[in-house]
């Protein structure tokens, strides 16, 4: 098995392939960057992703992986999350309510994926927001959040996030 201490675990950039075995994150406890990025794997996110509570950056992206993302997997690391990088792949569905828990991201990206559903509704319980990647969702996201106008002043409801912007101009 892996090592109990390890902190950060690359796959990324490699010719592996398949399915990510659940088993390999139960040992995993002071993990706190995982990037399985730009390469061959299939199948979901497993839940046992959940079991990571010291991850604070997740990187799913450029991959074959689909299905959901797991409830499961955010409500665990809600205390230490701050970056999910989770674009372009085939992972559906919706954000799920959990996620919008991960009280400390400052980085979100879902970019490019057939993610689809209610958005804007949680992004205000994230204070610490930096960067939020959003381009070319699915058209039903976009229509459930409205306007471009809309999107904007339900984002300017968080006072973190106004102030952010107001920084930024």
């Amino acid at each position: 098995g892996m090592s109990s201490d390890l902190e950060w675990l690359e796959l990324d950039r490699n010719p592996l392939s398949g399915t990510l075995p659940p088993e390999m994150f139960h040992n995993l406890g002071k993990l706190e960057r995982m990037d399985i990025g730009a390469a061959y794997y299939s199948g979901t996110l497993p839940t046992q992703l959940g079991l990571l509570t010291s991850l604070r950056d997740l990187r799913p992206r450029i991959t074959l992986i689909s299905g959901t993302l797991p409830p499961e997997m955010f409500e665990p690391m809600k205390e230490s999350l701050t970056r999910f990088s989770s674009h372009l792949n085939m992972i559906s569905g919706t954000i799920p309510a959990s996620a919008y828990q991960a009280y400390f991201t400052q980085y979100f990206s879902i970019y490019q994926t057939p993610i689809s559903g209610t958005l804007a509704a949680g992004v205000g319980n994230w204070p610490y927001m930096e960067e939020l990647e959003l381009q070319r969702l699915a058209a039903k996201t976009l229509a459930h959040m409205g306007t471009t106008d809309e999107i904007r002043d339900k984002l300017l409801q968080n006072p973190e996030l106004a102030e952010l912007l107001r920084e930024r101009r």
